[in-house]
């Protein structure tokens, strides 16, 4: 078999079309992975916005304390006291007038306070202790 023109011609028309087949098929399949990984994509980010979302309220609900109320027992205690006068053997003996100092001093103007004075119920006081010598 001669190779003349008309043979060229129908091979060069074959790898036209092989090429153009080839060519379509290729940007078809780069396409189609293009979406698909776009879609990916675009579900990661889907699911990554909704992790991020629970994320955030769940730090929400982390942040607001619960309050829960409870019926608790509740006691009443009461404490009576009840505060006398301190006994009058220990209450200081009798005392005796104010002196304003213009009198000039000495002179009986009961400043020992050691007796009984008119107005005076209290007892004496008990003698000083003594040193033991």
């Amino acid at each position: 078999m001669t190779y003349d023109s008309h043979t060229r011609d129908r091979y060069r028309l074959a790898v036209r079309a092989t090429t153009a087949t080839v060519a379509a098929g290729a940007m078809a399949a780069t396409g189609w992975m293009a979406g698909a990984a776009a879609k990916e994509g675009q579900a990661k980010a889907i699911a990554e916005q909704q992790a991020a979302q629970a994320a955030q309220a769940a730090a929400a609900a982390a942040q607001k304390p619960r309050t829960i109320l409870r019926e608790r027992p509740t006691t009443t205690r009461v404490t009576t006291r009840y505060v006398t006068a301190a006994s009058s053997s220990s209450s200081v003996g009798g005392g005796g007038s104010v002196n304003d100092g213009s009198d000039g001093g000495g002179g009986d103007n009961g400043g020992g306070g050691g007796g009984q004075s008119e107005g005076n119920s209290a007892p004496a006081p008990p003698p000083a202790p003594s040193s033991g010598s």
